[in-house]
């Protein structure tokens, strides 16, 4: 990988990869920067976060290319064929559900539906209902 002269935090790092201009370099700061992130971050979960907010830069930066065109000339392609990618995607996604549950349990309760009636609408088991019935009193 290029030695890039690249002083400070890979979040520093990032901003940088915001307001860069020409193409090319953005493109090479995100290889870069998606290289460094799988050397220094060792928790799949956050190295996954890294690599899908350069990835969403690099779209925004890049609006013409495709999604698949930007995975491949980031490398991503390959990388989000992994197991540790795969089951650090699967557990954000389950946590993203837990929340919308959560928080839809929260409403519903504050519109004085049953625990019986949320559990029926939202397809999910009683027992889990109550569990984030009590998770809202917690919160609240």
């Amino acid at each position: 990988m290029i030695n890039y002269s690249v002083s400070g935090s890979l979040g520093i790092i990032v901003v940088k990869l915001v307001v860069i201009k020409p193409e090319n370099q953005a493109i090479n700061l995100a290889k870069y920067l998606i290289y460094q992130a799988k050397q220094e971050i060792t928790e799949p979960k956050i190295q996954q976060y890294l690599i899908d907010l350069i990835e969403t830069i690099i779209v925004y930066k890049l609006p013409q290319k495709t999604r698949k065109e930007i995975e491949a000339m980031l490398g991503l392609s390959e990388l989000k064929k992994t197991k540790v990618y795969q089951e650090a995607f699967a557990e954000g996604k389950d946590e993203g559900e837990v929340e919308a549950n959560l928080k839809s349990v929260s409403n519903m309760i504050r519109l004085g539906l049953t625990l019986e009636t949320i559990a029926e609408y939202l397809d999910l088991p009683l027992q889990e209902v109550q569990r984030l019935a009590k998770l809202t009193e917690n919160r609240d």
